[in-house]
């Protein structure tokens, strides 16, 4: 297949911001508690980047619209590379939640900006061409960077003793993290800057993408499109649900893991199950993108599959493998020997990354299907509007779920999320074809 100079452009820009992105999280909650942070104040950071990421997430996404992608992701780049800058020299609780709030604003500022840029660019060159390979193609280089970042980040501080900085787990040693993701979001930056900014024909598109891009327009924008589209909102839905899965996933797996595994060194065990599931995402996204030709004019069918696959994972990791199949295991009273506790985190990481091969196999379908029923001039706006749903589902989701957990257990929460991951396929199934008309 010939290279194609576009799709390599965007796929160097999406890389080097992921890896940025990524490379410092395996540090973030222990440079938090080396600094002397109790495990309430870290969730109070925590808290703090997610609620302005969700408060700015559509206010900010009609700024990409109005004045240009590019310079919207330039812009929302160079707050994050600030905003981790502070973050690994803050001295105090304040500093971080400044920091944190920073971060939290570029977010949501960068929020589908690249994307939107990617898919207008298609769309100028080959307005009827197929955007399913494509998006898959470029998910599979995200979840690629974002499993190799995570090996990466958490490798970095192994580093500082050989570079006669202190021992690894020290602030000093935790910090080396942030300054090699702070290199390459300058990077990044300098990448990124190279793309040619894409503009509508149409001087009065642009003008009313301004008009759209104030705070007090762009919530009437975007439910305007919804209003007109029925379809939109099921689309909407969806992410929602798949929103919630992957916010469920993320949050409560570890403790399933901790449960299985015990505490000590269940940060290596989540560290290397996390990067096979990213690894299993990209096998989805490969297999979309092989796929989508034959799924170009029903591409909610792709999706259909791909969260019947996440309901299937998520039921997996409900499974006690102590209780049901134990002896197929060869689990007994002795749950606690190492072979033992490798067979039963096998099974829950054999969900897991069931979950994530279904999410990357869904995920391009899915957003083809949004792309095919959103005008050019509210891409960007609609991108966030769809962020946001997703972001809300999960914070939701989380939140309930908690309460669940807390009251009768994991179980009780992987099944409530295989019935989310449900939902979401039989939506998908009703709306099935939603993905033939294009109005960009």
């Amino acid at each position: 297949m010939p290279a194609d100079p576009l799709a390599s452009a965007y796929h160097r820009s999406l890389a080097l911001r992921w890896f940025a992105t990524a490379l410092a999280l395996p540090v973030l909650v222990p440079l938090l508690l080396a600094r002397g942070l109790d495990l309430s104040q870290v969730a109070l950071v925590m808290a703090t980047f997610a609620a302005v990421t969700a408060a700015m997430e559509v206010p900010t996404g009609g700024l990409a619209d109005a004045f240009g992608r590019v310079r919207v992701t330039l812009l929302a780049d160079s707050a994050t590379l600030i905003a981790q800058l502070a973050f690994m020299l803050a001295p105090s609780l304040t500093g971080l939640l400044a920091a944190a709030a920073l971060g939290g604003a570029a977010r949501a500022l960068g929020s589908g900006s690249l994307e939107a840029w990617y898919v207008d660019a298609r769309r100028a060159r080959d307005p009827g061409g197929d955007l399913q390979g494509p998006l898959a193609r470029a998910g599979v280089v995200q979840s690629l960077v974002l499993a190799f970042s995570m090996l990466a980040g958490g490798a970095l501080p192994l580093l500082a003793p050989l570079l006669g900085i202190v021992a690894a787990g020290d602030v000093r040693a935790l910090q080396l993290t942030y300054a090699a993701a702070a290199a390459v979001w300058i990077v990044s930056i300098a990448v990124t800057s190279r793309l040619h900014e894409v503009r509508s024909a149409s001087l009065q598109a642009r003008r009313t993408a301004r008009i759209a891009a104030r705070p007090d327009r762009v919530a009437r924008v975007a439910l305007a499109a919804l209003r007109r589209d029925p379809a939109l909102v099921a689309l909407v839905m969806i992410g929602a649900a798949l929103g919630a899965v992957v916010m469920s996933m993320e949050t409560f797996l570890p403790a399933e893991l901790q449960a299985r595994w015990g505490p000590e060194g269940v940060s290596v065990v989540l560290g290397a199950v996390m990067a096979a599931a990213f690894g299993a995402t990209a096998a989805g996204q490969a297999l979309a993108a092989r796929l989508a030709t034959a799924a170009a004019r029903v591409p909610l069918a792709r999706v259909v599959q791909g969260t019947a696959l996440l309901a299937a994972g998520a039921a997996v990791v409900a499974i006690d493998p102590a209780v049901l199949g134990g002896a197929a295991l060869g689990l007994g009273a002795g749950v606690d020997a190492p072979a033992s506790a490798i067979a039963v985190v096998a099974v829950g990481a054999a969900g897991a990354w069931l979950v994530y091969l279904g999410l990357g196999f869904a995920n391009p379908a899915l957003a083809a299907a949004f792309h095919a029923r959103v005008v050019s001039t509210e891409r960007a706006t609609m991108l966030s509007l769809r962020s946001l749903a997703a972001y809300a589902g999960g914070v939701g989701a989380t939140l309930v779920l908690g309460a669940v957990a807390e009251g009768t257990g994991l179980t009780v929460v992987w099944l409530v999320v295989a019935g989310l991951a449900a939902g979401a396929a039989l939506t998908a199934g009703l709306w099935r074809d939603v993905g033939v008309p294009s109005l960009a």
